[in-house]
């Protein structure tokens, strides 16, 4: 019984909600454009899943170029 609490318990924190799942499928670059519309209003966790989506699909040259943005540059400092 405890393990089957714990299993609920666990399964709770995977699921995502649907922004985290939208920035997870989308490009970089989209990524970054979902950021300069509802950046504002991430929460930590969905922020740095935005970041992270960015990091993981965007070369090193374009990691420097989404950087330079504003509104990528506020959610790294936040």
């Amino acid at each position: 019984a405890q393990a089957a609490a714990a299993e609920e318990k666990a399964t709770e924190f995977v699921e995502k909600s649907e922004l985290q799942q939208q920035l997870e499928s989308v490009s970089a670059v989209k990524c970054a454009s979902i950021v300069q519309e509802k950046g504002q209003n991430f929460s930590p966790v969905v922020a740095i899943e935005a970041l992270c989506t960015m990091a993981k699909k965007s070369s090193f040259k374009l990691r420097e170029d989404l950087f330079k943005q504003p509104h990528v540059r506020q959610l790294c400092k936040r």
